[in-house]
């Protein structure tokens, strides 16, 4: 019962993780045209 619970907290976990390194690279991907130029 353990197990088949923590898997969803796992997904869960992930997709937050990759939301918050997509959205971070993201901003810096925006931010590197302003050094540039």
């Amino acid at each position: 019962m353990m197990r088949f619970i923590g898997k969803p907290q796992l997904r869960d976990l992930m997709t937050a993780h990759i939301k918050v390194v997509y959205s971070f690279g993201q901003f810096i991907f925006l931010q590197i045209p302003l050094h540039t130029t």
